[in-house]
Parts: C-alpha cells; sequence; structure tokens
C-alpha cells in the first residue's frame, strides 16, 4: 500500500492494517440480520394472485427502489403489479388522498418512505389494505410489518440507502445475490448521499463495475446519450442521478418514475423521455442558478437566513449552494408556501435547532445537517430572529484537510495511488490537502466565476466560483484542495481544485 494513502487511512481513524484492510475491501452483511426480512418476504409471497402497489418517495433512492422491487417481483410472474411514484407537490410519504387511489389493492408496499406514516398506514388498514413498509428514515415501528435497520438494532449496519433495504428484501425474496441491479442500487445510494463506508462501499464498487462494463437499460442510454466516458461515484452524483431528480424538482417524478422501470415497446420513446428529463435538469440548473443570484440575505448575522418565491423543487440546492458560498449554514425560505430547506455545517445540530423554535412551525424534520420545515402564517420574520440568537457566536468547522503539502510535495504517482480509496463521497471524501506557502503566478479570471493560478514547478490550480476570491490569493497564502491528474491532449498534468483560499499574513 502506498505511504500516501496510509497516512490518509491513519489520519481518518483506521490506525492498524485489519482496520485499513477492512475499509479498502468492505464485505455485505448477512440480510438474515434484518429484523423481519424474512416475515416480509413470506407475506409479500401470499399475496402472488393478488394486486401489489409500490408505493416510492419522488427521488432517486425512492423511484430506484420501486424499480428493482417491481423488477423483481415481475420476475417471480406477479399477476397484477403497478408502481405509484407521487408528485412533489403531494408531498412526502404516504397520503389519504393516495390511498383512495389504490382501491382495487390487497397489498401495499412503501419504498424509501412510511416508517413515520403510521396514521396513513390505519388508514389503507382500515380499506382492507394490507401494508409493507421498506424505509430507512427514523422512527418508530409502523402498525405493520415492516424492515428498516434504523428501526431496531439488529442490523450492523444503519446506513443504507432506501434503495439498499429493498436490495436486501429482494434478495431475500429470489434467494439470489441479485447482482444484475447492483447498478440501480449503487446509482441510487450515491444520490441520497449516503456515506460510502461498509456495506455502502461494497454497493457502489459493485455497481460501478457493472455502470462502467454491462449498465442496465436506463443507465445505458443516459451514458450513451451523454458520451460518458469512465463512471465514477462523482459523476454519478454529479451528473446523472441529477437529471433523475430533475423529475421531481419540476414536478414530474412519474417521467423518471417511467423512464427507470424502462418498460419501453420501442427505444425511441425511452430516448424522447431521457432527453425530456436532460432538459428538465438543465431548466433546473437555471432556475436554481438565477435565484441563488437574486436572493438577499444578511452577510453580518452567522448563518445565512434567505426567502423569496422559488419552485418548492430547488429550495434545498439554493440552501446547500448558499452554505458553500459563504461558509455558513445556510435556510432558504419559499415565500409562497414558507416551507424552507436548511443546509448545516458543524458543530450546528440543525433538526435540534428547529426543535428550539417548533411553536413557529407546521411541522419539521429530517437530519443534524440536512432539514426541512414549514413556517406557520405571520411567523417568518420571528423565525428568523430567533435563529439569528441561536446561532449566534457559533465556530462552523470549515473544511478539514487529511495532509499538508509544500507546493513541490507531491507527484502524479502519488495523486494516482489515491484511486485506491475509491468510490469518493460522503463518509469517504476524496483526500483535501493543505498547502502552504504558495507563490501564485499567472493568475486569471475564467468566466468571471472561476480562479485560475500556478503553484510550484508549473502546477495548475482552479478554483471553481472562486473569482471573488482572487484577493486573497499572495505570496505566502495557503490553499486547501484536492489532487487531480488533468489530461489534455494526450499528457497528463499534476492539478489543484481549490475548495478553500486562506491569506497569507
Amino acid at each position: 500500500m502506498n505511504n500516501f494513502v496510509k497516512k490518509i487511512l491513519n489520519a481518518r481513524g483506521y490506525n492498524s492494517e485489519e482496520a485499513m484492510d477492512e475499509f479498502l475491501n468492505p464485505q455485505p452483511h448477512d440480510r438474515k440480520l434484518m429484523k423481519n426480512i424474512t416475515e416480509v418476504s413470506d407475506k409479500i409471497k401470499e399475496y402472488i394472485d393478488k394486486k401489489i402497489t409500490i408505493f416510492g418517495d419522488y427521488d432517486c433512492d425512492g423511484i430506484s427502489s420501486s424499480a428493482i422491487l417491481y423488477k423483481t417481483l415481475k420476475n417471480m410472474k406477479w399477476g397484477s403489479l403497478q408502481v405509484y411514484t407521487p408528485e412533489r407537490k403531494e408531498g412526502y410519504s404516504l397520503s389519504k388522498k393516495a390511498i383512495d387511489g389504490f382501491e382495487d389493492t390487497d397489498l401495499l408496499i412503501t419504498v424509501d418512505c412510511g416508517i413515520s406514516s403510521h396514521e396513513e398506514i390505519k388508514y389503507a388498514q382500515s380499506k382492507g389494505i394490507e401494508v409493507i413498509v421498506i424505509d430507512h428514515h427514523e422512527g418508530q415501528e409502523p402498525p405493520c410489518l415492516y424492515v428498516d435497520p434504523k428501526v431496531g438494532n439488529e442490523y450492523p449496519f444503519r446506513d443504507l440507502a432506501g434503495v439498499g433495504v429493498t436490495y436486501k428484501v429482494c434478495q431475500e425474496l429470489l434467494n439470489s445475490e441479485l447482482k444484475s441491479l447492483i447498478d440501480y442500487v449503487a446509482f441510487a445510494t450515491i444520490a441520497d448521499v449516503m456515506p460510502l463506508v461498509d456495506e455502502n462501499r461494497w454497493i457502489v464498487q459493485e455497481g460501478l463495475k457493472r455502470l462502467n462494463n454491462y449498465p442496465s437499460e436506463p443507465f445505458k442510454k443516459m451514458i450513451r446519450e451523454l458520451k460518458s466516458k469512465e463512471i465514477t461515484a462523482g459523476y454519478v452524483g454529479y451528473v446523472l442521478a441529477p437529471i433523475i431528480n430533475a423529475g421531481g424538482r419540476m414536478d414530474n417524478a412519474k417521467l423518471a418514475s417511467k423512464y427507470m422501470l424502462h418498460e419501453y415497446e420501442y427505444s425511441f420513446q425511452a430516448e424522447e423521455d431521457l432527453k425530456t428529463l436532460i432538459e428538465y435538469n438543465q431548466q433546473r440548473k437555471a432556475v436554481e442558478k438565477n435565484t441563488a443570484k437574486q436572493i438577499e440575505f444578511d452577510k453580518d448575522k452567522n448563518i445565512v437566513i434567505a426567502d423569496m418565491p422559488m419552485p418548492r423543487g430547488i429550495v434545498g440546492l439554493v440552501a446547500g449552494r448558499l452554505k458553500e458560498q459563504e461558509d455558513k449554514p445556510a435556510i432558504v425560505i419559499d415565500t409562497k408556501t414558507l416551507k424552507g430547506s436548511c443546509r448545516s455545517i458543524k458543530p450546528l445540530n440543525m433538526v435540534e435547532t428547529l426543535s428550539k423554535v417548533e411553536d413557529l412551525l407546521k411541522g419539521y424534520g429530517g437530519h443534524k445537517m440536512a432539514s426541512g420545515f414549514q413556517i406557520k402564517e405571520g411567523k417568518l420574520e420571528e423565525f428568523k430572529q430567533r435563529m439569528y440568537e441561536l446561532t449566534e457566536g457559533i465556530e462552523y468547522e470549515l473544511i478539514k484537510y487529511d495532509d499538508e503539502l509544500s507546493p513541490y510535495g507531491f507527484t502524479k504517482y502519488d495523486v494516482k495511488a489515491l484511486d485506491e480509496l475509491q468510490p469518493f463521497g460522503v463518509g469517504n471524501p476524496k483526500p483535501k490537502f493543505k498547502i502552504d506557502n504558495i507563490r501564485p503566478y499567472d493568475i486569471r479570471i475564467l468566466k468571471d466565476e472561476h480562479l485560475s493560478f500556478k503553484i510550484g514547478s508549473n502546477v495548475k490550480c482552479i478554483g471553481f466560483n472562486l473569482a471573488d476570491k482572487s484577493d486573497d490569493l499572495v505570496d505566502g497564502s495557503s490553499i486547501i484542495g484536492q489532487l487531480d491528474i488533468n489530461h489534455y491532449a494526450g499528457n497528463e498534468y499534476l492539478q489543484v481544485i481549490v475548495k478553500r483560499i486562506i491569506k497569507g499574513e
């Protein structure tokens, strides 16, 4: 193992050869350890001659979960089977209105949602519908059969995506490893920003092999249409997944679901739907960028709180963009609905903070670093003021780094060795390095947004969206960034993707 890689793993807490090997070469856990999985599988099999409705969330995780369960049950030659994907405007998870449309359904299976929908589950049961929940969110035991690694402590890995839990159920149904669907599982695991450690790392490693060699039809068409080359976790997260998520963001999740199920009589129909989804994603990016430029907020506060009318599907994306731009937690609120989304930075636990203003909210939920809420009518300004007060004086943990280097302290060989740590993502980010005492030269502003310069022996540095930080770039400054190899005209060049510039004294 390269010493460069060992240093990174040591910095991340893998302090023995055994721990390093377990990280680099993970294995899946025994699905039988997941509470209720056998009972759920047996119950589903009781309905082989009846009608089953699969209800999945409107994002990549829910859509992919629905797709793999549908394909598994269809492979078992189920009689009557349908997938229902709600639009974002219908709200998250089960609703009584949706259930009213399932009058002829005998078994309703929720995927990537449902663990907290206790009232709706009872409503479905009152109509004679059996309900099974397959989910990965926090919650209490629902009044029905369920599989959820976060409810009960039997399973050794709690951080599977919804699609990962659904995959385990599909394996149990077929008593098979089901490698033919692993690309769906990897795709949605990355898209749902799950930590790429332990079993998720195995899932993504195996799924990327399939995506690069013999992808399932939806991915094959996407890769061909985009003229994609190597498919990495980053490429999935930043290029492929947003195309499918764009359906839900632009209130056409049903089209995204139809495309991922991929039951087309003619190939050109799939290609037309894909082009529509790609266009939705282009529209989404334009709206997001335009909104982020227009939005106003108080830069002197210790948290970004911005509000204006905007499409519901981009609120979280704009919050994420502002968090990165301002190096502060960000809250963005659509003033039409008073629904908001938060993106945080440690140590601010956003759900815990929202709990301190819950008297102003109709509801809230999510995770420590990303959450959502809706404000009561007339309470927006009070909400903002109290959030400013609650976050005053907090010191945020900005971009960390794995090691320190000199401008001459790395080679192409070192950078290539870091590939052993792939796939990169949450829980296993691409290594960052602090490079001290730089002497930048050939400084340029690109497209009024990006910053380009060189350090050391002709090492190019690129800081995307950092043009406004150019004044900080002086002799003696430091940068924090990721090491990269740039391929151009058949040659390879060292490159640094700059994430932060620290002005020299």
